[in-house]
């Protein structure tokens, strides 16, 4: 209910993927366009929506979020892409402590080749990590910043980011047309 939640899926777990998609690209988003869709369900909020987010740096990101997927058959997939190779991580968007990553580098960068002859890239390395909660990791990092004194990691000031680039998107869905982020 959209009085009680802002929304459905974008709100709930779109804005999680914006935050981390700045953290990966040490930029804001600066621009963003989605768009929304009751799909599946019988929701007053959207069950499935996907935006194109422009970053300060030039990046495009994209993101979706979905309630409209069945849990056993999202992969919830992170990739990333650019001139010197990718990242993929699969399982690793979510509650669940646990998923694995996989980076593809080139020696160099090196553009778009239009024969499209992929090689079997003997330079992927799987990305060790510990596994761990993360909703675990949130409250031990609180509690550290009270008992410690200390600025939290994520302050008051990125929770109202995060709904400034959720607004943005909702109206970019209404409007039909991307929306300048205005929070910095």
């Amino acid at each position: 209910m959209k009085a009680l939640g802002g929304g459905g899926s974008f709100i709930d777990m779109g804005c999680h993927c914006m935050d981390l998609l700045e953290f990966v690209f040490n930029s804001r988003i600066k621009e963003i366009f989605c768009m929304t869709d009751t799909l599946v369900h019988r929701y007053s909020v959207e069950d499935t929506a996907v935006a194109l987010a422009k970053f300060e740096n030039g990046a495009i990101g994209i993101i979706d979020s979905c309630f409209s997927i069945p849990d056993n058959s999202s992969k919830n997939v992170l990739e990333i892409y650019g001139s010197r190779g990718s990242v993929v991580a699969y399982g690793t968007i979510g509650q669940s402590p646990d998923g694995e990553a996989t980076a593809y580098l080139e020696t160099e960068p090196k553009g778009y080749d239009a024969q499209q002859a992929r090689q079997l890239i003997s330079t992927s390395k799987k990305i060790e990590a510990t596994p761990y909660n993360t909703y675990r990791a949130q409250i031990e990092s609180f509690s550290s910043s009270v008992l410690e004194n200390r600025e939290v990691f994520n302050s008051g000031v990125d929770g109202a980011r995060n709904q400034a680039l959720v607004l943005a998107a909702y109206k970019s869905a209404k409007t039909k047309k991307a929306q300048k982020v205005l929070l910095k």
